[in-house]
């Protein structure tokens, strides 16, 4: 069994995960994540707005996500292209 680690900030964020030998660091603004490091790449998130994420820039590649958001009531959808999200407004998820 490997050992996980997880700090916090003041506001909730989780800030580092450390799993095994392996550490992940996340740095978070008052509203957003901005940036996130596994030890060998940083992606840094791009947002539009309404605050919905929109590309994240890394090391290794830089997907964009385009957002389906054309009914407020309903879960909004997010494609990079290859993957679906699915995000709830008013969530953290």
């Amino acid at each position: 069994m490997r050992q996980t680690n997880l700090t916090y900030d003041i506001l909730g964020d989780q800030t580092t995960a450390k799993v095994g030998s392996s550490t992940q660091t996340s740095s978070y603004n008052q509203v957003n994540l901005t940036s996130y490091s596994n030890g060998t790449a940083t992606s840094t998130p791009q947002y539009n707005d309404d605050g919905l994420e929109i590309a994240e820039k890394s090391s290794s590649s830089s997907p964009q996500l385009t957002w389906m958001t054309n009914n407020p009531s309903l879960p909004l959808l997010a494609s990079d292209g290859s993957d679906y999200f699915i995000y709830w407004p008013g969530t953290n998820s």
